[in-house]
């Protein structure tokens, strides 16, 4: 079953209010996730909105009470904001979601969990995402 996001904190996880950016930073993911920070905090009916859009495009054909877990609503709006923002191909995303410690923790990981994103299960889930 599929949901917005696990409201249940993991231990040594960072509330995504709480997280910290270092805003000398040129690299381009830095304005994508203070942006997702800032809607999360300040724009909560906006974001479920958003969610919302998700959750039809991604159930248009299957149930979410059905099959294995799959990526959060929330994990899919940061994974297609990040690589869309940052223009990256499915492997660097991959790469950045298990390995970079900020989008982490915005998609809700603390740093004890041994989560991982395979490409194929980013893939699957962001190109089920309507363009319009």
């Amino acid at each position: 079953m599929r949901t917005n996001y696990e409201p249940q904190m993991t231990f040594g996880m960072v509330p995504i209010k709480e997280i910290e950016f270092d805003i000398f930073s040129r690299h381009e993911i830095t304005p994508v996730l203070m942006s997702l920070q800032h809607l999360y905090v300040h724009e909560k009916s906006t974001v479920y909105e958003i969610l919302d859009l998700i959750k039809s495009d991604i159930n248009e054909k299957d149930s979410d009470k059905l099959g294995c877990c799959g990526l959060k609503y929330w994990e899919i709006l940061v994974l297609a904001s990040v690589r869309l923002g940052c223009d990256l191909d499915f492997d660097a995303l991959q790469d950045l979601s298990d390995n970079h410690r900020t989008l982490r923790q915005m998609l809700m990981v603390g740093p004890y969990d041994d989560k991982r994103y395979p490409r194929s299960t980013i893939h699957d889930n962001l190109s089920k995402l309507q363009s319009s």
